[in-house]
């Protein structure tokens, strides 16, 4: 029967954070700031004329793609 300090050491062992989720928390990050484009390619006014927002399509669609991938990389 193991003593209580070896049951211990085990527990702490298995504790550990993976590397993997190390990497994911920073695809993560980096892929919800990919999808904060958004923001800056709308333009604040909204009566602005829609041929500013339409210059800025290739951005909205970049972060738009990118929004699933920010999701699974949380999950």
């Amino acid at each position: 029967m193991p003593s209580m300090n070896n049951e211990g050491d085990l527990m702490r062992q298995g504790m550990k954070t993976p590397p993997a989720a190390a990497f994911a928390g920073i695809a993560f990050s980096l892929c919800l700031m990919g999808c904060m484009l958004i923001r800056t390619s709308i333009p604040p006014d909204l009566f602005a004329a829609a041929t500013e927002v339409i210059n800025h399509t290739n951005r909205i669609s970049l972060a738009l793609n990118l929004l699933p991938f920010a999701g699974f990389s949380f999950l």
